[in-house]
């Protein structure tokens, strides 16, 4: 097993411990869990940006949710004109370190 495998299980595990104790919603998880073991892949595997509403759609979590974090410094969004984007890597980043970054007091009611 490779070192990204190994790191992809043991997100994964704290991933279904958060969601175990109620801070995920089941798809909320499943999404994160597709994320890591790369089963989500983009309508259009070669985009690089979404706006909010894509990258809420890609990562299957709400829009209140990704913008809290964006406040608190988690995600990175790109505002360009009147728009803010989210580069996708900057959004699987963010899924993949969210079981150890993210205060367990930010609670998604899924």
């Amino acid at each position: 097993m490779n070192e990204s495998a190994i790191k992809a299980d043991v997100a994964a595990s704290a991933l279904r411990g958060l969601a175990a104790a109620g801070y995920f919603s089941p798809e909320q998880l499943s999404a994160m869990e597709g994320i890591l073991y790369g089963k989500n892949a983009p309508s259009n595997p070669g985009r690089q940006w979404f706006s909010i509403a894509e990258a809420c759609k890609y990562s299957r979590l709400s829009r209140t949710f990704l913008w809290k974090h964006y406040q608190l410094g988690h995600l990175v969004m790109h505002k360009i004109g009147h728009r803010r984007l989210v580069e996708r890597g900057e959004l699987d980043a963010f899924i993949l370190s969210a079981a150890s970054s993210i205060d367990v007091r930010t609670r998604c009611r899924g």
